[in-house]
C-alpha cells in the first residue's frame, strides 16, 4: 500500500474514524487491530464483479492532550518532535509559514495515516475532508497526493492549500506577500572541522543505504563547543544507573530514594527522575530502560567504554567491568567521580554527535513517511543523540529538557 497522506488533529478522533468509514464506505467489511500504540482499520472497496477491489488502511494514534509535547514520551509525541526538527531543514523562504507550523504542531493530539493501493478515491477524499473540517489541524502529504499536488512532501491546511513544502514554498504565505529571498539570508561559514565531519558522516550514512540530506546543518565546531565536565558526566551516569536499577526491577523505588538521600544526590537527580521514582508505572519503566543507552554513552565519554558501537548494536551494560560501573554495592558514588577525571576530546564527541544527529534525522524522515528502517535502531539513535546533545551543552539545556532537533 502507498502512504497517501497523514491528518493531524487537535482533538481525539479515534471514535470518529469507524463512523466515517461506515459513512463513506458503506459496503466495506472492515476490521480493527488495536494495541497500546495505535488502532489500525483495514477494509476493501469492491468495484464490480470483474473490476476487482481497492484496499485501504487507516492507522490512528493519539497522545495525552493534558501533557505538553516536551514532557510527553508517547510515540506520537516523539513523531511530532521529529516533525519540528524536520521543518527546520527546509529552506526558509517564508518565515511566517515555519512559525505557523511550529505553533500548530505541538497542539496536535491525533494522527490519522491514510494508506491505499490506489492513488485516488473520492470517498477517501470525503473522509479526509470531514477530519480536517471537524478539527483544527493540518495534512502532511507526499508529492502529488490526492489532496495536494505539490512536487515535494508538503503540509496543507484544511482547505488543502500548501502551508509549506520541503523546498520552502508556500501558497498561503505567498498570497500574503511574506517572502524572504534566500540570498538575503546571512551566510553561515563552516569551519574546516565542521566540513570534514559533516562530509565524513554523510558518506558513512549513504554507505549504510540510508537517506540523508546535504543541507542539514553541521554541529558546533571544536573551537566553539562547551563540553560538560568529567564531574558532571560522572554524577549524571550515577543517577541514570540508579534509575536503570528501578526500571529493570533490580531495586525498589524506595531503595533508590534511600540511596539518593544516603549519597547526597538530591542536587544531581532531576525533577523528572524524582517523579518517576515516586510513581514508577510499567509504561514509565519501559521508557526508562532505554536510558541504558545514556549510561553507555556517558561511560564512553569518560573513557570507560572503548567504542560507542554501531547504531544497530544495543548497549550491553554487562560489558562494563563491575569496578568501573557508576553504581557498585557498598561503594560510595564519590569514588567513581574521583576516579574519572578526564573526558574524551571535543573532536571525538562531536564526531559522534554529528553522526547521531544525521542518523536520527533519517529515522524521523522514515517515520514521517511510514517507512521502516532495519539498518539502524531508531530508539537507540534518539537516546544516544539525547546524551550526546547533553554532553555538548546543546542550547544550554538540562537533562530533562534536552531536545533532539533533526
Amino acid at each position: 500500500m502507498n502512504n497517501l497522506c497523514t491528518v493531524y488533529c487537535d482533538a481525539s478522533v479515534i471514535d470518529r474514524v469507524p463512523v466515517l468509514i461506515q459513512q463513506y464506505f458503506p459496503k466495506a467489511k472492515w476490521q480493527v487491530e488495536e494495541n497500546e500504540a495505535h488502532s489500525v482499520f483495514t477494509f476493501a472497496q469492491k468495484h464490480g464483479f470483474f473490476k476487482g477491489k481497492s484496499n485501504f488502511k487507516i492507522s490512528v494514534r493519539e497522545r495525552n492532550a493534558d501533557l505538553s509535547l516536551e514532557k510527553d514520551t508517547s510515540l506520537l509525541a516523539t513523531n511530532l518532535k521529529g516533525m519540528l526538527g524536520y521543518i527546520s531543514t527546509f529552506p526558509v523562504k517564508y518565515p511566517a509559514a515555519v512559525d505557523q507550523l511550529q505553533e500548530t504542531i505541538p497542539r496536535m493530539v491525533s494522527e490519522v495515516a491514510i494508506l491505499a493501493d490506489v492513488e485516488n478515491s473520492s470517498a477517501l477524499k470525503q473522509l479526509v475532508d470531514m477530519l480536517t473540517t471537524a478539527t483544527d489541524g493540518f495534512v502532511f502529504a507526499q508529492q502529488k497526493c490526492f489532496v495536494g499536488v505539490a512536487e515535494y512532501p508538503h503540509f496543507l491546511n484544511g482547505d488543502y492549500k500548501v502551508i509549506l513544502d520541503a523546498h520552502g514554498a508556500s501558497e498561503i504565505h505567498k498570497d500574503l506577500g511574506v517572502f524572504v529571498a534566500l540570498d538575503s539570508q546571512p551566510e553561515i561559514t563552516l569551519l574546516p572541522d565542521q566540513i570534514a565531519r559533516k562530509q565524513r558522516n554523510i558518506a558513512y550514512i549513504k554507505k549504510l543505504g540510508l537517506k540523508t540530506i546535504d543541507h542539514l546543518p553541521a554541529v558546533e565546531s571544536e573551537t566553539e563547543v562547551q563540553l560538560r565536565s568529567a564531574e558532571e558526566i560522572a554524577y549524571r551516569a550515577i543517577c541514570l544507573a540508579i534509575i536503570n536499577l528501578v526500571a529493570f526491577d533490580s531495586i525498589t523505588e524506595d531503595r533508590a530514594l534511600q540511596m539518593i538521600r544516603e549519597y547526597n544526590l538530591e542536587g544531581k537527580i532531576t525533577p523528572d527522575e524524582l517523579t518517576f521514582l515516586n510513581k514508577p508505572t510499567a509504561q514509565a519503566k519501559t521508557q526508562m530502560t532505554w536510558r541504558c543507552e545514556g549510561i553507555w554513552t556517558l561511560c564512553w565519554a569518560l573513557g570507560i567504554v572503548e567504542e560507542l558501537g554501531d547504531a544497530n548494536q544495543l548497549a550491553d551494560l554487562n560489558k562494563i567491568p563491575q569496578e568501573a560501573y557508576p553504581i557498585v554495592p557498598k561503594r560510595h558514588p564519590d569514588t567513581f567521580v574521583e576516579k574519572h577525571r578526564t573526558v574524551r576530546s571535543a573532536k571525538e564527541i562531536l564526531d559522534q554527535n554529528d553522526l547521531y544527529y544525521r542518523l536520527n534525522w533519517a529515522c524521523v524522515d522514515a517515520r514521517i513517511n511510514n517507512k521502516t528502517i532495519s539498518e539502524i535502531n531508531p530508539s537507540l539513535c534518539y537516546e544516544r543523540q539525547y546524551a550526546l546533545n547533553w554532553l555538548i551543552t546543546y542550547m544550554d539545556q538540562g537533562w530533562d529538557d534536552v531536545s533532539c532537533d533533526t
